[in-house]
């Protein structure tokens, strides 16, 4: 009997796993048929952390800030955060709040003189210095895919350039079933 238990508990997880492949699969593809925003701006990646994304974001706010430029400043997940807002603005998760002075958000959001809230320039946080899906899966948390794409959106009518800064390089995972380069290619930021 316990055999079959196992053999049950087994089928149960694998279902389950397939289930989620499954969603994952529709969602990226559903992503990939969007339109591009219609809007200008930059995605920014680097290979590594600590590599300049940031600094280099932060610089070309500052630049077309000089030269009245409504900034738009979009970070759609970030790992690795620690002393930050850590919130997600799906209905799904929430995590407590957190200072969060001194985070990447905090800097593109005084480079982009925006009195936008943090949640709208980094919609997705997590604390474990790892690539964003399995950062969030130490917290039992997972990448909200759409909105990594609707966090983009929202921008669209509030700025003229967007700078969005990546996790990692072009072909790190951003999520589940997308990598960076994926998420550039759908918002049709060069």
């Amino acid at each position: 009997m316990d055999k079959f238990a196992s053999d049950d508990a087994t089928t149960s997880t694998e279902h389950v796993r397939l289930l989620r492949a499954e969603q994952a699969c529709r969602i990226r593809s559903s992503l990939l048929k969007s339109e591009p925003l219609n809007m200008s701006g930059v995605f920014i990646i680097g290979t590594d952390t600590e590599v300049g994304k940031t600094y280099q974001a932060v610089k070309l706010a500052q630049a077309l800030c000089a030269r009245s430029i409504r900034v738009g400043v979009y970070k759609p997940v970030a790992s690795g955060v620690v002393d930050q807002v850590i919130s997600d603005l799906s209905a799904s998760t929430s995590s407590p709040p957190h200072d969060h002075m001194h985070s990447d958000a905090t800097l593109l959001q005084a480079a982009a003189q925006t009195p936008v809230p943090i949640e709208r320039i980094c919609p997705q946080s997590f604390r474990a210095p790892l690539a964003p899906p399995m950062a969030a899966g130490l917290e039992g948390r997972a990448v909200d895919e759409p909105l990594l794409r609707t966090g983009a959106e929202w921008w669209t009518n509030a700025c003229d350039f967007l700078i969005v800064e990546g996790a990692g390089g072009a072909l790190s995972p951003i999520s589940a079933s997308l990598t960076v380069l994926d998420l550039a290619s759908n918002l049709g930021l060069p």
